[in-house]
């Protein structure tokens, strides 16, 4: 199965979601791993509520949250054995016909205020209240909000260190939302972006927020909206990179799994050079023989 998801938690545990395998614990103690695998059975209600498997976030008082193609779960640690771990799962409402609502839940997220947010794929942005166990929908403040969240094909979201949210999309690029508002707002290079599909986003040490996408990286910083955008011909083993397939470690390397290889590096050593080179013919060969005088 396919890796689409993956975490550690603060135990140093790795959770390991996969795109229609379930849900793997894996801990590593004395010298050896052990293995926990929970799957979707229509006979427990407990039970993780799919097996496909979105994303996987860690909130601030240490309880796992698992997004997947339908609603979202939460960990339950009943003792200390992971085997007899459950899951409660919340659904919107399916039955209320004012609101388009599919529960596929791509992102989720713990914003710097302690509050929830997931993303839906047609159903757009919701707040999720833990203790109410309450949704509440984030309706763009338009005329035509359902028919925009209906297109919208949210894939990501993503708060940043200056308190921006950013939502990634299937076809719309990459957008701010404002949350008082309720507005979205284009990036001003969504005439590069809105042309791939944005698959993640992290943001470096030194404020640059890294857009993750099918056609590439691009690097954005908000202090002074400088933009630029890294292909093969840059260097990148691929072009393609892979939903969730990103990672920051502790010391600032980045890291991004793409169709056929890794790409990492620290944010501080990509230098940008504005000067293009002069061709400079050194050679000329006919049939493989130089007839460079």
């Amino acid at each position: 199965n396919r890796v689409w998801a993956l975490h550690i938690d603060k135990n140093n545990t790795i959770w390991a979601g996969t795109y229609q395998g379930g849900l793997n614990r894996i801990e590593y103690c004395n010298g050896s791993y052990t293995f926990n695998h929970y799957l979707h059975d229509e006979k427990k209600p407990n039970s993780i509520s799919s097996n496909h498997i979105n994303a996987i976030m860690e909130d601030a008082e240490g309880t796992l949250w698992v997004a997947t193609a339908n609603g979202l779960n939460k960990l339950v640690k009943n003792n200390e054995l992971p085997s007899s771990y459950t899951f409660i799962s919340y659904m919107y409402n399916k039955s209320d016909s004012a609101i388009f609502v599919d529960n596929y839940v791509n992102s989720i997220i713990q914003d710097r205020k302690g509050r929830i947010w997931i993303g839906s794929y047609q159903s757009g942005l919701f707040q999720f209240d833990p203790h109410t166990e309450q949704f509440n929908r984030f309706l763009p403040n338009t005329a035509d909000s359902l028919e925009f969240q209906k297109n919208l094909n949210l894939l990501t979201i993503f708060e940043d260190s200056f308190g921006n949210f950013w939502v990634g999309t299937e076809s719309k690029g990459l957008l701010l939302f404002d949350i008082e508002n309720r507005t979205y707002t284009n990036h001003p290079n969504n005439d590069i972006l809105s042309k791939n599909m944005i698959l993640g986003i992290v943001e470096d040490d030194i404020g640059g927020i890294w857009i993750v996408s099918t056609r590439g990286l691009s690097r954005y910083s908000p202090k002074d909206d400088s933009f630029n955008n890294y292909t093969i011909v840059d260097g990148l083993e691929s072009d393609g990179f892979n939903r969730n397939a990103y990672h920051k470690t502790s010391e600032g390397q980045l890291f991004f799994g793409s169709n056929g290889a890794i790409t990492y590096f620290f944010p501080q050593e990509v230098i940008n050079n504005p000067h293009i080179p002069n061709t400079v013919l050194t050679d000329f060969k006919v049939l493989n023989s130089s007839i460079w005088d």
